[in-house]
């Protein structure tokens, strides 16, 4: 039940995670570290990427390897193919890769634009694009319960931006 305090009330149905084939990009960053860990403990089947295979093998958790820089042309094609290679189909994607930068907009190189853009926004449109096929068809496909997604990761500064954050707000948005 939820929404006691809000005046809402009603139940949530989660859906089962256990089995699902998720694949997670930045698995080894702060959050993308910790949904490893939680999906793995709730019995997800994960592919996990990251641009370091030392930091992917002192994870901890098990699960198909998908190395490489999702900057890079045909990387989110890769992952996506790699979880489809090791579990048959794709249930779910998170997004979790990110980049930010400090200071104000006119410090700002292109360079570091082009770098905050290609990772926090390119790099998960290329992503969805390659996956959606396969959430596709497992949506097609989904007994009962079943239902793939999509999940990308913002940050309040998208909505409130913060000063010395401006590029980084924009492509967070």
């Amino acid at each position: 039940e939820f929404g006691k305090r809000g005046g809402l009330s009603g139940t949530i149905t989660l859906m089962t995670l256990s089995g699902s084939s998720i694949l997670i990009i930045g698995s080894t960053g702060g959050l993308g570290s910790e949904f490893a860990r939680q999906l793995s403990s709730q019995g997800a089947k994960l592919t996990l990427g990251s641009t370091s295979a030392d930091k992917l093998s002192n994870l901890g958790v098990s699960g198909a390897s998908a190395i490489g820089d999702i900057t890079q042309p045909g990387i989110a094609e890769s992952f996506v193919n790699t979880a489809l290679n090791a579990y048959g189909r794709l249930d779910g994607v998170i997004y979790a890769a990110g980049a930010v930068a400090f200071g104000s907009l006119g410090e700002y190189s292109d360079e570091v634009l082009d770098a905050l853009w290609q990772v926090n926004t390119r790099g998960w449109m290329s992503t969805l694009r390659a996956a959606t096929p396969s959430l596709a068809a497992a949506a097609a496909a989904a007994a009962e319960g079943g239902s793939p997604f999509a999940l990308s990761l913002s940050g309040v500064v998208a909505e409130a931006p913060t000063a010395g954050m401006a590029p980084y707000s924009a492509v967070k948005s």
